[in-house]
């Protein structure tokens, strides 16, 4: 109706075309929050009981989209040849131009490494869901 008269700018025909437009948004905006809300319900609820299990179930069945489609990194779709391929490429990229700083830097990094036992877990980081 609102193209056979031309798509008018103003007029009683533009006015219902525009209501019906902001009812739409309207209801696509509504019906965007009722998914979402779901999706806190039900992630709540599992999380409330307290089953891990449950809520990993949720979670997965919300969030993971899997791995529905291959991925090509240059031509390449296995991911220990494309790992191989990354490792490679920053192996050329990101060289040292010091052999020996490089081994003393390796040096430094690996006796903070032997030495690291990271944050205690204190009761402070403790929480419960009420």
């Amino acid at each position: 109706m609102w193209k056979d008269a031309s798509r008018p700018r103003s007029s009683s025909i533009a006015d219902l075309h525009n209501a019906d437009k902001r009812k739409y948004k309207r209801m696509l905006y509504s019906e965007r929050e009722h998914e979402r809300q779901c999706y806190t319900n039900d992630l709540h609820d599992a999380l409330m009981s307290k089953s891990g299990t449950r809520f990993w179930k949720c979670w997965k069945s919300k969030f993971d989209k899997g791995s529905g489609s291959s991925r090509f990194i240059d031509g390449l779709t296995d991911g220990v040849q494309t790992a191989e391929e990354f490792a490679e490429h920053f192996r050329k990229t990101y060289t040292s131009f010091n052999d020996d700083q490089n081994t003393h830097l390796q040096s430094i990094y690996q006796n903070r490494r032997q030495k690291y036992v990271g944050d205690p877990f204190l009761d402070d980081y403790k929480f419960d869901v009420v």
